[in-house]
């Protein structure tokens, strides 16, 4: 902290040069700018460099920056990062992590998404776009937050149509026009669809050209920037599962200023939401839902309780006729007869278990649910209470 009482933050991010790491920036100097005492220090090398980005924080601890009193970093390579981070906390400066982890370090919180379960959603929304499933192959980075998802994607499409390349994934490092190369590669291999776990393809220039000439594809991307949106909206991707950067960046300043005013957050997780946009065909099938109906099934249970009921009534008739005889007279006729009233309320349930929304109306349906325990248990505590007595 400054003599002046404010607090500067860095905000450490895998690349300068990107629109996603922008927008995260965004989100921290918004947010600084509305607490009194915070500063935002976006930092990072000018692309994907995971030495160099421990080397910041070495700069940091030196004073490089001047004072620093809290690191969020978006991590590029949690094996690289891990000794740095631990090494400012040993200094005394707290570090959280935002966008990308590094779960085996001291770092105190992690803000961001669940990339694992964004993954789920990059492959539900394959599946969703063509259940008949087919080949597809994974563009991807070695970023831990990255390789996350890729799990996420295999978990999701194990057990569909589904099958993964036998090349998938592929490494794009962090490189937009090697990410596209990668599309075309995947086209060449005759796959049925690309899932890219982040936007790097369609930040490329060529990708309008690459779409146009595959478009039998069906194209998943990761991220929802504002370009990708744009794409979306002149039909060049299928699906889209994006996350807030902005609130990342927004919740680093939050959360660090909380661990230096002495508020416990260690080891916590602050998820953000997804956003998911999907591109509908504009011919949709029909939907067709298997209500289960009964159908002619409940004939047969009509004819059941037809049964039952002439049995039942004709036992009803034979034990009065015959309540005089010495055996009728032992058993106790009356009760007799409520066991055989009690077996016909009991069947008589299958009348209103046979009705349903095929062919009768809504209240009818109502009526007959409603009215089956009571039959049920009204029947079943005739017979019981008739036996004991």
């Amino acid at each position: 902290m400054t003599a002046q009482g404010i607090f500067t933050f860095a905000l450490i991010v895998k690349n300068t040069n990107s629109v996603f790491f922008d927008i995260a920036e965004e989100g921290c100097k918004a947010r600084a700018s509305l607490l009194p005492n915070v500063n935002c220090l976006p930092i990072g090398p000018n692309r994907w460099d995971p030495v160099a980005q421990a080397g910041i924080i070495d700069s940091i601890i030196n004073g490089t920056y001047g004072k620093v009193d809290g690191i969020a970093i978006s991590v590029s390579d949690a094996a690289i990062a891990t000794p740095a981070i631990n090494k400012a906390i040993t200094e005394g400066i707290p570090v959280i992590t935002f966008d990308s982890d590094a779960k085996d370090s001291l770092r105190k919180a992690y803000i961001g998404t669940d990339n694992r379960s964004f993954g789920i959603e990059l492959g539900k929304l394959l599946d969703q776009l063509a259940p008949t499933g087919g080949k597809y192959g994974i563009v991807a980075a070695s970023a831990p937050n990255i390789m996350e998802r890729v799990e996420g994607v295999r978990e999701r499409l194990e057990d569909t149509k589904w099958v993964e390349a036998k090349n998938s994934y592929k490494d794009n490092q962090d490189s937009i026009p090697r990410a596209l190369q990668i599309m075309y590669e995947y086209a060449d291999e005759n796959v049925d669809a690309i899932i890219s776990v982040a936007a790097k393809p369609m930040l490329s220039d060529g990708w309008e050209d690459f779409v146009d000439s595959h478009r039998e594809l069906v194209l998943v991307v990761g991220d929802s920037l504002p370009r990708q949106l744009d794409l979306m909206n002149k039909g060049y991707v299928n699906g889209l599962v994006g996350q807030l950067p902005f609130h990342m960046g927004a919740q680093s300043m939050d959360t660090l200023l909380k661990i230096v005013m002495g508020e416990n957050v260690e080891g916590t997780i602050l998820g953000t939401a997804f956003l998911e946009v999907i591109l509908f065909p504009i011919n949709l099938p029909k939907l067709t839902v298997n209500e289960h109906y009964l159908g002619s099934l409940a004939v047969f249970g009509y004819v059941i309780f037809a049964l039952i009921a002439v049995a039942s009534l004709s036992l009803m008739v034979w034990t009065y006729m015959n309540k005089d005889t010495r055996v009728i007279k032992a058993s106790q006729p009356f009760f007799l007869q409520m066991v055989v009233a009690g077996v016909l309320l009991f069947a008589l349930a299958i009348v209103p278990l046979s009705i349903d929304l095929d062919g009768h109306s809504q209240k009818a349906s109502d009526v007959s649910c409603m009215a089956v325990p009571w039959l049920m248990t009204i029947g079943f505590t005739t017979i019981v209470s008739s036996i004991r007595t």
